[in-house]
């Protein structure tokens, strides 16, 4: 169920299965949906079973006759290209001007030189290689990077065109990915529908920032003393956000990931607030007197006859 796979030959192929009863294939080429229909369900295609339609490979956004933006859709499976012109899309509506542009990310080009020679390559050949490029771009990398949904971002005048830092991520969202689904417990709501306009700061609430309207401080606890929104430990994690924070612009594209001691560095911290509690004491500086005149005090001397020895 909601499994993906796509053949590593010229023409692509996406099967999708979105429940137990039913598969959906996606291909440019007729002839290779009939190959696999026939392949996988031991039948002849019937020709109310497809359904063809256009994707557009490039939208001009147009204002008073004049083109003032122009999206591109560089992939080319059917799922490659729909989700990219989602993000695209996701990007541009509150702003129609704004340029984002995808490009390609630091896997792309020895994966698609593999995937160009894959027929060439003799079937032990081709297992191994296959194995090793797994265990180098590691799992999720390498499977975004075949069904084609890793694409990078640029967006105003932020760069991400394949850093070599990048490698040596503080966490596995680099600059020029979304935000993943974040869901915020205390609300029905995601962490991509809380940022605001312009960029927000996303970080951990042990941080102990002072407030700002565009920060964003997530902690994994309902520990009432910590400020912020609460988010599950596993999403928590996955951030990172004990070693670093984000940076990311109102449509949830991060721009900048960083070590938590440089914001530290750059905003004012609240004081550390003790964990001791002296209740007493507390009940002492909490009381309030009225009618009360503040005197010195008086002497008194008192004296007893006969003074009796003390027995020990």
């Amino acid at each position: 169920m909601s499994a993906f796979f796509t053949n590593l030959k010229s023409k692509n192929i996406n099967i999708i299965f979105p429940d137990h009863e039913s598969v959906h294939m996606y291909s440019d080429d007729l002839s290779t949906l009939k190959k696999y229909i026939k392949k996988l369900f031991k039948r002849k295609y019937d020709q109310n079973d497809i359904y063809e339609f256009n994707f557009p490979k490039e939208i001009d956004i147009i204002v008073n006759d004049k083109i003032i933006n122009n999206l591109k859709i560089e992939n080319r499976t059917f799922l490659g290209m729909s989700f990219q012109l989602t993000r695209l899309l996701k990007s541009t509506l509150n702003d129609v001007s704004q340029s984002i542009y995808s490009t390609n990310n630091q896997n792309y080009y020895i994966n698609n030189l593999f995937f160009a020679f894959y027929n060439f390559f003799p079937n032990f050949l081709s297992s191994s290689i296959f194995k090793f490029l797994l265990r180098m771009n590691g799992a999720i990398k390498f499977s975004k990077q075949i069904l084609e949904i890793n694409n990078l971002y640029t967006y105003e005048n932020h760069i991400f065109s394949n850093p070599i830092d990048d490698e040596q991520s503080l966490s596995i969202f680099d600059r020029g990915n979304f935000l993943p689904k974040i869901p915020i417990n205390e609300k029905n709501k995601n962490l991509s529908e809380i940022l605001l306009d312009g960029d927000n700061i996303i970080c951990s609430s042990s941080l102990n920032i002072s407030p700002k309207n565009n920060f964003i401080q997530l902690k994994h606890s309902k520990d009432k003393k910590l400020a912020g929104h609460t988010i599950s430990k596993s999403s928590y994690d996955i951030l990172s956000l004990d070693v670093c924070y984000y940076v990311v612009s109102s449509s949830g594209l991060i721009k900048m990931v960083d070590l938590n001691e440089n914001l530290k560095k750059k905003v004012k911290l609240l004081p550390s607030k003790s964990k001791y509690i002296d209740h007493k004491q507390k009940s002492l500086d909490s009381f309030i007197s009225k009618n009360y005149k503040p005197t010195l005090p008086k002497f008194n001397f008192s004296f007893k006859m006969p003074v009796k020895l003390k027995k020990q």
